[in-house]
């Protein structure tokens, strides 16, 4: 079956609906947690900042396009570096590290999010999200994804990892 151009902005307007949807539901549940300790030293926050919220989950969202579209020069631009050392990670084992989505479009939608600051704009995120696969009919849930993403306001760049969510066990 063939889809029309027409099809094609459709599909991307309803999952665009979706996305929207998703996020605005997740604004209307807020957490009444403020800060979490760990290792008692360090202070990490909820992100309330609804600004850096999006500019967030916008960054995920493009590493999520670089993994949908097989581009793997610009993943391995956005991994952490020391993410890409510890594992030995080459454009020819990547998938062995993370997930191939280039048969399926999945979309992430940031559930909750906290940061620190790592010195004067660079900041690091630990992101919770739920990851949905999209069809021409709906998004279906598929699992939650986390994340740890650092983001320096100062150069506009970013570094992505996976994360193994502990934060928000």
């Amino acid at each position: 079956m063939k889809l029309k151009k027409s099809d094609y902005k459709l599909l991307i307007i309803c999952v665009c609906l979706v996305i929207i949807s998703l996020i605005i539901y997740s604004f209307q549940n807020p957490s009444n947690e403020k800060k979490v300790n760990v290792n008692n030293e360090e202070k990490i926050s909820l992100v309330t900042d609804y600004s850096r919220f999006f500019t967030v989950n916008s960054c995920i969202s493009k590493y999520m396009q670089y993994l949908q579209s097989d581009d793997k020069d610009s993943l391995l631009k956005v991994l952490n570096e020391k993410y890409i050392s510890d594992n030995k990670i080459t454009k020819s084992n990547i998938y062995t590290f993370l997930p191939n989505f280039n048969d399926t479009t999945y979309s992430f939608v940031s559930k909750k999010m906290y940061y620190e600051t790592l010195q004067e704009g660079i900041y690091k995120f630990y992101v919770l999200g739920n990851l949905y696969i999209d069809t021409i009919e709906s998004s279906q849930f598929e699992r939650n994804e986390y994340f740890v993403l650092e983001l320096d306001t100062n150069n506009q760049i970013f570094n992505i990892a996976p994360y193994n969510g502990e934060i928000f066990k």
